[in-house]
This record gives structure tokens, sequence and C-alpha cells, in this order.
């Protein structure tokens, strides 16, 4: 987003990670803010997606955008104090190349783990 990189993805125990640094950080240093047991759910059956992020009375919604028009943006972050939108951010995929230590896909075990970095 213009303000945060954000990092998803899931733990080997299943569990869904969301890590954010501001947008003067490097990834390679300690994340300004990691909530855990994200909640997955899915906006119809084109392939829309959110991950829902709990953090006291906010909420944290890093909506994926897969079915629509090219000019959209890929994602979108949300956030939630108690039920009220605060703020609404553009997001876009960028590559993990340049981060080496990150993969895309990984499989560990029979579980499929994912990263998703968005800026």
């Amino acid at each position: 987003t213009n303000k945060f990189k954000i990092l998803l993805d899931y733990l080997s125990d299943g569990s869904i990670r969301y890590a954010s640094w501001s947008r003067d950080k490097n990834i390679s240093e300690k994340p300004d803010l990691i909530l855990k047991n994200g909640i997955l759910k899915y906006d119809g059956t084109g392939g829309n997606h959110s991950y829902i992020f709990k953090n006291y009375n906010y909420t944290y919604e890093c909506v994926i955008n897969v079915i629509v028009p090219d000019s959209y943006p890929d994602a979108f972050l949300d956030i939630y104090k108690g039920n009220e939108n605060i703020s609404r951010q553009r997001a876009e995929f960028i590559s993990l190349s340049n981060y080496n230590w990150f993969t895309y896909l990984r499989i560990s075990g029979n579980n499929l783990l994912f990263r998703i970095l968005m800026f």
C-alpha cells in the first residue's frame, strides 16, 4: 500500500499470519505488526477472497481481487475500528525475487504454504 508493506502467509500449523512494516522499512527488519490466526473468507465462487485479522478493537482485512477489470487494483487493505472503516488502501503484488529468503509457494508435508507481499 502507500503506507505499508504487508506479508501474508500460512504457518506450518495451518494458521494464517499477517506481518507489516512501514513503507520506509526493509522487510528484512522486524515487522511493526504481526497478527496471527487470520480467517480466510471467500466472496462468491469467482476467486475473490479476503484474509481477516483481529487486533483488539481493530480488524485488518486484506481483500484479494482475482476476477476484476485490468484497471482494478490487485488488492485492498481495509482497517476497521469496531464496525467503522477508518482506512482503505490500494495494494499491488510485488515480485519476491529480490527477497531470496522468501518463496512464493512451498510444500511442507501435505500443507501448501503461500506468501503474498503487498505494497
